[in-house]
């Protein structure tokens, strides 16, 4: 009859290790998830001490500190712009909500303001981050 050896227990115990790499990876995406779209732009949002928490379904658009309007992660000019309001479903006119850089110049967001009131929008709020 062979004798045969029981096998040596290992040194390391890997569970541990597996639960702090998971708690990692949990980290990560909750911490990339609480960012707002706004990063997506490298949009700096201004800062005020009043404002009104909403939630609504609304049309999302950026400017950033180049004077760049962007759409559904698109850049657009100000006659691309036109094309794509035109496009929009104008049977349900959703409110507009403008995210735009504390660094932005002013005429820009009028201007963006005076395409999206010729194109039908009328409800247009501009996102602020709470003064703390």
């Amino acid at each position: 009859m062979k004798y045969q050896p029981k096998p040596e227990k290992s040194l390391f115990n890997l569970a541990p290790l597996i639960d702090v790499v998971f708690l990692l990876l949990i980290f990560f995406i909750a911490a990339s998830t609480l960012q707002g779209e706004e990063s997506v732009y490298q949009i700096e949002i201004p800062q005020a001490k009043f404002g009104e928490q909403v939630n609504n379904d609304y049309l999302n658009f950026f400017l950033d500190e180049n004077n760049v309007i962007y759409y559904q992660k698109h850049s657009y000019n100000s006659s691309g712009l036109i094309k794509v309001l035109a496009n929009l479903n104008q049977k349900d006119k959703l409110d507009v909500k403008i995210y735009a850089d504390q660094k932005t110049e002013f005429a820009a967001i009028i201007k963006l303001i005076d395409l999206l009131k010729t194109s039908g929008f009328t409800k247009i709020s501009f996102t602020l981050h709470d003064l703390k």
